[in-house]
């Protein structure tokens, strides 16, 4: 999958799904891939959190970060859209 075409949100979910060390290249993950099946863990999801604050200059709060918020890249980018709805 091309990130030409990409939202900048999913850029930058794939970006750090790379950076926390989850998959070496985050563009070749179907959007509802299961991110814990993959071996997503709770630590890497902190790490996520982190990642995604500094990248998209926002803060992520604390009751919008659930498993299910986390559970593949539409999860998370449907958390995000909610939290800038």
């Amino acid at each position: 999958m091309s990130t030409v075409n990409q939202k900048p949100d999913e850029t930058a979910v794939r970006t750090a799904l790379a950076e926390i060390g989850l998959v070496p290249d985050a563009a070749g993950l179907a959007p509802d891939d299961d991110l814990f099946a993959l071996g997503l863990t709770s630590l890497q999801v902190v790490q996520l959190v982190v990642v995604l604050e500094e990248v998209l200059g926002t803060e992520i709060p604390d009751d919008r970060i659930s498993v299910q918020d986390f559970r593949s890249v539409n999860q998370i980018l449907a958390m995000l859209a909610e939290r800038d709805g």
